[in-house]
């Protein structure tokens, strides 16, 4: 008995984004944040008043935010909105069966680096790539995987 096994090559991300799901450079926590309490008061009771926070989804994670643990309005606890570059070794939400392990992830990502480069030529064949200028313009930020 054989199983037809569907490989998915690009992304189901609406908009001019990358072809892997998992580099999701374009993520901005500061754009998603909200004050939670119940997850600050304990930090803050350990002692913490400030946090970096990022979204935990995908290889590349996009930027993360600093924030003071006060249980105040997201505008008044907000210290610095792109703080940090932030990357793991696991894909995430992403629904593609690339990369589907350590190496592959890894292989991801300093292929990524690689198109990143490139892209900063910005080739007329590649027409606009919202992940990759994402990837570029974090370059400079603080890299925490």
């Amino acid at each position: 008995m054989a199983f037809l096994v569907y490989q998915q090559f690009t992304s189901n991300a609406k908009g001019a984004y990358g072809w892997n799901q998992a580099i999701k450079a374009e993520a901005d926590a500061f754009k998603v944040f909200a004050i939670d309490d119940t997850k600050a008061k304990p930090l803050r009771e350990a002692g913490f008043g400030t946090v970096l926070s990022h979204v935990r989804d995908g290889i590349a994670r996009g930027t993360g935010t600093v924030v003071t643990l006060a249980n105040s309005k997201e505008n008044l606890v907000m210290l610095k909105e792109k703080a940090s570059a932030n990357y793991s070794f696991n894909k995430g939400t992403s629904t593609q069966s690339y990369p589907s392990s350590m190496m592959g992830s890894i292989a991801l990502l300093r292929q990524s680096f690689l198109d990143a480069q490139w892209y900063k030529q910005k080739p007329a064949e590649e027409g606009v790539n919202l992940s990759m200028e994402a990837w570029n313009n974090n370059h400079g930020l603080a890299t925490n995987i």
